[in-house]
């Protein structure tokens, strides 16, 4: 008697997608409300922060290096990994 797309309502289709898009909206506005995101956020820079803490000793013979040689290191962190190495070793990264 009645084939599917007689009984489609167009409309109705759009209506439910701008629903749905202010149902997402207003889940992220409470979640940010409510501090969640910024929870995630400070505890993503105490990471950070932990991992940029380098130490003072080579990481191969844990010889005692200078601040200076302990910063270079940290500048060039693409090439040491992040690490501390001394002079000596260095030579080899």
């Amino acid at each position: 008697m009645f084939d599917k797309e007689s009984i489609r309502i167009p409309w109705l289709d759009y209506g439910l997608i701008v629903v749905v898009l202010l149902l997402v909206i207003r889940i992220i506005y409470v979640l940010i409300k409510t501090g969640l995101f910024s929870k995630r956020v400070s505890i993503m820079d105490e990471t950070a922060s932990e991992i940029q803490t380098v130490s003072g000793t080579c990481v191969v013979c844990n010889k005692e290096v200078s601040e200076r040689v302990k910063e270079y290191c940290k500048q060039h962190s693409n090439r040491f990994g992040g690490q501390v190495y001394c002079y000596d070793h260095q030579r080899g990264k």
